[in-house]
């Protein structure tokens, strides 16, 4: 919403939280119910209907939590045009496992996947089809159960990353080089915990990301802002874990570079003076259940706040803090340290 902000237009918000930051950047917030890990599709399509009443939309702008239900784009676009990749590309991209064949086809490297329970458990992941957020994966143990849309991953040991790049005409566009963190929670050992842009990663690794996202840009005809993720191992190798065909918590970090909302917008495909500044964003979860109380001063540096009088459950995010600095390195080091000032604070009551 801020990358939209910042090309100067007006934001009309759905979402299912409404926090200030998203009441101080919209016009206007439908706060809707929550289903399934998303957003309830009555609700959703009623607030869609009330928008297309009451106002002329360009078109519906998507993030996170429509991968496990891509259906509600396709509600969406039956009330305005969706921006970025449609219904069925993001079906494609999500498809397991359709789309590690297709990683196949294109000699891109990815951990090894099975849709049956390993027969060895040690070294592999549980996943969810669509899901977000780290959440959805587990270590795999005995006893567990196969789910409705859920896969096995090996797992790697290494560096989270991962590529921003705008795909337009069939090319992709890089934007910047990111590296990720995990905020590991009990049985939530891969909780995403942040990222930091304009990362120096090696030139093979790069290399493997840049190619990667041209291949899938050009076979599933991706439009817009889209990430990968990959793993960076000890040993210098680079595997694609997942294509994500929307916007990602590292094109907030770049929402300031002008003219990055019209590279999703599909209007051309011009250079982009990403610079040398490096952004990071860490998540505070709360310790502990909570009320945030009124009248708490939250500092410059912190997002995503909750209004006064939600209740945060304990392991909920409780907010973002932000830094920039001229380097990955230095811009993380703040971050983190914002990140244990805040969790110090846990400025809620009813502990």
């Amino acid at each position: 919403m801020a990358m939209a902000k910042a090309a100067g237009y007006d934001v009309l918000a759905l979402d299912i939280f409404a926090d200030s930051d998203t009441e101080q950047l919209a016009t206007q917030v439908f706060r809707l119910p929550y289903a399934d890990g998303g957003f309830d599709p009555a609700g959703f399509e009623a607030a869609l209907a009330t928008i297309a009443a009451r106002h002329e939309v360009l078109g519906f702008v998507y993030g996170s939590g429509f991968e496990a239900n891509p259906q509600l784009l396709e509600t969406a676009a039956h009330y305005f045009p969706v921006v970025g990749n449609s219904a069925s590309v993001v079906k494609q991209a999500k498809a397991v496992p359709d789309f590690f064949r297709t990683l196949d086809a294109l000699g891109i490297p990815h951990p090894p996947v099975s849709m049956e329970v390993p027969a060895l458990l040690a070294g592999w992941l549980h996943k969810q089809a669509g899901g977000s957020g780290g959440t959805h994966i587990r270590r795999l143990e005995a006893g567990g159960r196969k789910n409705a849309g859920s896969y096995y991953q090996q797992e790697l040991a290494g560096i989270p990353v991962s590529l921003l790049f705008a795909a337009h005409a069939g090319d992709a566009h890089v934007i910047g080089y990111n590296r990720q963190s995990v905020a590991a929670h009990g049985d939530l050992p891969f909780r995403y915990g942040g990222l930091v842009t304009n990362v120096a990663l090696p030139d093979t690794c790069r290399k493997i990301l840049y190619v990667a996202a041209q291949h899938l840009t050009r076979v599933l005809k991706l439009r817009g802002l889209n990430s990968i993720d990959a793993m960076l191992t000890p040993t210098g190798d680079t595997y694609i874990l997942e294509l994500n065909p929307r916007l990602t918590a590292s094109a907030g970090l770049y929402h300031s570079i002008p003219g990055l909302m019209q590279l999703h917008l599909g209007e051309g495909a011009s250079a982009l003076d990403i610079g040398r500044q490096a952004s990071a964003q860490a998540v505070v979860y709360a310790e502990y259940d909570a009320i945030v109380p009124e009248g708490l001063e939250w500092p410059e540096w912190a997002a995503d706040i909750p209004v006064a009088g939600s209740h945060i459950a304990a392991g909920d995010p409780l907010c973002t803090v932000y830094a920039q600095a001229d380097g990955a390195e230095a811009a993380w080091q703040l971050a983190h340290q914002r990140l244990q000032v805040m969790t110090a604070m846990q400025p809620l009551s009813g502990r």
